[in-house]
């Protein structure tokens, strides 16, 4: 019992004795790109807690926190009695960045598995309202840094697509040149020539069947007067038109 009094007497005291610590926290959502994959891949290809934790590697530099602490008048009493770098080593130390998770279905395997959705930023100190002004400036801080790195790897993107879509522009215009100078090379053998060489076919052979005609027309008459030749007598003087005889 005397154990027990002591510990819950000493809690006590401690409880009312130490100051009060007040701690404001925000939820911020991350929102996927708003155009579909199929028709624009994402720019953004470093996982979402990477990009978390490069951008609050660059919000917790020491120019930023300064900016902050001199702002919001924070740690007025450490000031001149802690160095610089131990007070914003306090302040990291009560800025604190928590994932949220969600569970969900993978599109292309078709297995569960889990995303960030969100992540909570929060402060904790020992003014109500200077922790909530921090809170806030330190998530507007947050959406900056991560709007310029979503510009500067957009930036990147355009960049690396322009210079691709010279070298493809190139390659276009290389490949019409050959295709150009192959169908120059290749007239009436391209598949888009097969109907005009179909017509030209059927009019060949129709003149080709016209001929024929001609020639076995040509050959009876030869045989025709082949055989009247023979009939006539190689004695006979030959009569001209005007009735006289024809000299050898």
């Amino acid at each position: 019992i005397f154990t027990f009094a002591f510990i819950f007497l000493s809690a006590g005291v401690i409880a009312f004795v130490l100051p009060p610590i007040y701690k404001s926290e925000c939820k911020i959502l991350i929102e996927g790109q708003q155009i579909p994959q199929d028709y624009v891949k994402t720019t953004i290809t470093t996982y979402v807690e990477e990009r978390l934790e490069m951008i609050r590697q660059q919000m917790l530099g020491r120019t930023k926190l300064l900016t902050i602490m001199d702002q919001y008048a924070l740690y007025s009493d450490m000031r001149g009695r802690y160095p610089i770098e131990s007070i914003l080593d306090k302040m990291r130390d009560s800025i604190n960045l928590e994932t949220i998770s969600a569970a969900m279905i993978d599109k292309k395997t078709g297995k569960p598995s889990t995303a960030t959705i969100a992540f909570t930023l929060s402060f904790e100190g020992d003014s109500p309202d200077a922790v909530q002004k921090v809170t806030n400036a330190l998530a507007s801080l947050f959406l900056e840094e991560d709007l310029k790195t979503r510009e500067k790897l957009a930036s990147t993107t355009t960049d690396f697509l322009e210079q691709e879509a010279e070298k493809f522009k190139e390659q276009v215009q290389t490949l019409e040149t050959r295709i150009s100078d192959f169908k120059a090379g290749h007239l009436g053998e391209l598949p888009q020539s097969n109907l005009v060489n179909l017509q030209g076919l059927e009019r060949f052979e129709r003149e080709l069947d016209r001929n024929e005609s001609r020639i076995r027309s040509l050959q009876e008459k030869h045989v025709y007067l082949k055989g009247q030749l023979a009939l006539v007598d190689p004695l006979k003087p030959i009569m001209t038109e005007e009735g006289k005889v024809a000299g050898n």
